[in-house]
């Protein structure tokens, strides 16, 4: 509507994404990346077992556990492009 807007240059640059592009195929998607059934059993155990150390060291706290997930591949390859942080880095408290 605005003449101004028909003259402006926009660039958009790095990669975009967002969970409504595959909202349809979420349950497929879900399926594909599930653990299998000996590796779940073995996170839930080993996060029942610390959960469980934790709850005796510190018995008042409510103790939530966060998974990350940390991309290392494609972040070697473009050294120019991304922080190239160690593991000492995403280990800290």
């Amino acid at each position: 509507k605005d003449a101004a807007c028909k003259s402006a240059q926009v660039f958009v640059g790095g990669i975009l994404q967002s969970f409504k592009y595959f909202d349809n195929v979420h349950p497929t998607i879900r399926q594909a990346f599930a653990a299998p059934p000996e590796t779940q059993r073995t996170a839930e155990r080993w996060l029942a077992k610390h959960k469980g150390a934790l709850m005796q060291s510190e018995p008042k706290v409510q103790w939530t556990f966060v998974g990350v997930h940390v991309r290392r591949g494609d972040k070697l390859a473009y050294k120019n492009l991304y922080f190239n942080a160690n593991w000492g880095y995403y280990r800290m408290g």
